[in-house]
């Protein structure tokens, strides 16, 4: 009995720290709706999170927000812009990488391929509890962000699913805390010993602009 009442008050107390920590995450979260940028970044996280991303992309797409579309991540990022063309947006205006494989990886490609064009200022498309771990990587790298998060779709699992989703989240928050990952001296523009190699598998696994699936 003991320890069932213990499993339960540690479930009910995680629920309400989640709880707590959501609305701290999002009440803090910047946003801005009015501020045009130089390109809209998506981050790919797999294919049941791709609807969200590509709707929340269009709609900023359709506002006028961004001249291009930057879409980050192996796996997703040719999905999500074939997915884009299809919602009517030219092939001209998207371009992507397909070699990153974690959210500081993201970041790195996406400055090594988007800084060298003058690409500063990005509006930032990804589920809302990745957003401050997303956001903070690429501060680091040099870009001034725009947070403009999607919804986590209804059909991710249960509780449950939703559950280790947000303690995954909050343990990379830290961890990329701990490893430093959030300080400026992480950004290409300070002559990092491998920015050379990040070009080159960007090069290889890219996209141009006229070549990208």
């Amino acid at each position: 009995m003991r320890i069932v009442l213990g499993l339960l008050g540690f479930t009910i107390i995680s629920l309400v720290i989640f709880f707590v920590l959501d609305k701290a995450l999002l009440r803090f979260l910047p946003s801005d709706f009015t501020t045009k940028a130089d390109a809209i970044v998506v981050l790919g996280r797999g294919p049941l999170f791709n609807n969200t991303r590509i709707e929340r992309t269009t709609e900023l797409w359709q506002a006028k927000q961004a001249p291009i579309i930057f879409v980050s991540g192996r796996g997703d990022s040719v999905d999500i812009m074939k997915r884009l063309e299809a919602e009517g947006i030219p092939q001209t205006a998207l371009d992507g990488e397909n070699c990153s494989l974690t959210t500081q990886e993201n970041a790195a490609f996406t400055a090594a391929i988007l800084q060298p064009r003058g690409i500063r200022r990005i509006i930032l498309v990804t589920d809302w509890p990745h957003m401050w771990r997303s956001l903070l990587v690429f501060r680091a790298y040099g870009f001034k962000v725009i947070s403009q998060t999607s919804e986590i779709p209804s059909y991710v699992g249960g509780l449950r699913a939703r559950f280790f989703l947000r303690l995954r989240e909050y343990t990379a928050l830290v961890s990329y805390g701990l490893r430093g990952w959030y300080f400026p001296n992480r950004s290409p523009e300070l002559n990092s010993p491998d920015l050379q190699d990040l070009l080159e598998k960007a090069e290889k696994y890219g996209y141009g602009q006229q070549q990208r699936l």
